[in-house]
């Protein structure tokens, strides 16, 4: 593990890579359909790369999952598996110095917390398109892939708009 120095150096100069996620779901056509979080996933990623403008032109720093009909079935589509693939890809080769964005406007909920982490007994969890068939994905399982994977010197910002976020 490196040392505070290293880590700081490292921290403050330019960064060796950036990469940004965005997950909006809508549920179009469900019961549970909500209104606009594909817009707030339009907005944040705009302000995103308008504030860091190297990510308009690294066309693999930047990925949109949303359940529009262009993307249904493709690796865009935000089904539990493609997110979950998603948040790897966004902390993969990560080194100090990097820095990470997500950001997920859709449904959230709590289950029970069948670790014992959390003081109220219930963890709180996204809902990807297809968490009917497929289930949530929870704060432990999103802790695991893009912030205890970081190595120290890295940052991660992650943004929910969900209920129990």
């Amino acid at each position: 593990m490196p040392g505070f120095l290293e880590a700081l150096t490292a921290a403050t100069a330019k960064p060796r890579m950036r990469r940004a996620l965005f997950v909006g779901i809508n549920y179009t056509g469900s019961q549970h359909q909500l209104n606009g979080c594909l817009q707030d996933v339009r907005n944040m990623s705009a302000f995103v790369q308008q504030r860091f403008p190297h990510l308009r032109s690294e066309a693999a720093a930047v990925r949109v999952l949303a359940d529009t009909p262009e993307n249904s079935g493709g690796p865009d589509w935000p089904s539990r598996e493609n997110v979950l693939a998603a948040m790897r890809w966004l902390v993969a080769d990560a080194r100090a110095g990097d820095h990470f964005f997500f950001h997920y406007s859709g449904h959230g909920c709590q289950v029970k917390d069948t670790d014992g982490d959390e003081v109220d007994g219930m963890d709180e969890a996204i809902l990807p398109v297809d968490y009917t068939t497929a289930g949530v994905i929870t704060d432990d399982l999103m802790h695991s892939i893009m912030c205890a994977s970081l190595p120290w010197g890295s940052f991660m910002t992650a943004l929910f708009d969900c209920c129990h976020s």
